[in-house]
Parts: structure tokens; sequence; C-alpha cells
């Protein structure tokens, strides 16, 4: 790590500073990082807390200690906003999951009815046993009740589409908007 970079970098931190009058002289604090001076002139007091800040980061960066500074809060509730975008995110997705699950739960439930209780029967057997019979059965439906079949799951697949393009709409523009957070020139920084 450079540490002239580092310096720089933690020395534009703007912190909270606290000015207090004391007799003639101001008092001047920044209670995150215990840094008190004051003097007759409130611009020179200003001044020295800067110093004072910056000598306090040159003790840390010399030490090695960057890890341990505390950052303005500010920065810390940026932090927080950024948790609180990623909680809404994860949110938006388990509940996304949630219909996606309830919808094929749907057409699972669907589908069993039309081609027997898959459940009760093991899948090798469902492919040994059933596949046999509705292909056997599949030659003697009249083609009429075929074509009414096809009626249904058509109607059925038209009342599931809008809610489908909805899907569509939202994971697009999520991928849109993740994309846009990931993109190189984007700089929420």
């Amino acid at each position: 790590m450079d540490k002239e970079v580092d310096l720089e970098h933690f020395k534009n931190f703007k912190y909270d500073v606290v000015i207090k009058k004391r007799g003639k002289k101001f008092v001047l604090v920044i209670p995150e990082l215990g840094i008190i001076e004051e003097d007759d002139n409130l611009e020179k007091a200003y001044q020295r807390v800067e110093a004072g800040k910056e000598k306090h980061f040159q003790k840390i960066i010399q030490f090695d200690l960057q890890d341990e500074i505390v950052e303005p809060k500010k920065v810390i509730a940026e932090k927080l906003d950024s948790k609180k975008i990623f909680i809404t995110n994860i949110a938006i997705f388990v509940t996304k999951v949630i219909i996606i699950l309830f919808i094929a739960t749907l057409a699972v439930n669907f589908i069993s009815d039309r081609i027997g209780n898959i459940t009760s029967v093991s899948i090798s057997q469902f492919v040994n046993e059933k596949a046999k019979s509705c292909y056997n059965r599949l030659h003697d439906i009249p083609d009429e009740k075929i074509e009414k079949t096809k009626l249904q799951v058509r109607n059925a697949i038209k009342k599931f589409k809008p809610i489908l393009n909805e899907f569509k709409v939202l994971l697009h523009d999520d991928a849109q908007q993740n994309a846009a957070a990931v993109s190189p020139g984007n700089s929420n920084e």
C-alpha cells in the first residue's frame, strides 16, 4: 500500500467537528478520533484540528493500523444504505423465487391431474407402466378430445402468460440495474 496515497485518502475524510467557546478560546473536537485543539482564533483552531488529524493518520499508517481507523458517520451511513439496498434486493429475489415455485407447483398439479398421480408411483414405475398405458390410450382417444385438451392447455398458457411476462420484465429490469451498478463508468463511490 502506498502510504502517501493512504494519507491523502484519510485526510479527505470529513468528520464532524464540535466547536465550544470557553471564555475567549475556541475548543474544537473530533469525537471519532479523540482530537481536541484550542485557540483564540477559530480559523487557527480549525487548522490545528486538521494538523492533528493528519498526525493521527500518519501514526496509524506508520504502525500499519489502517483497518483501525474510525470512518466518519456519513461514510458509515452510506454503507448502511448499501446494506439496505442489498437486503431489499434479496427480499425481491426471494419473493420472485416464491412466486416461481408457486407457479411451478400449480403447473405440476395441473400436469399430474392430466396424466395421473405421479407422487404415489415411483418414477421408474411411472415410466414403465403409465407411459405404456398412455401410449396405448393415445390411439383410443377421439380426435375431438385431443383438440379439447389442446384448447385447455392453450387457455391455461394464456392465463399464465401475463404473469410470466411480468417476471420477464422484472428480471430484465433487475439485470439492467445490476449491469449499471457493475459497469466501469458508474461512480457510486
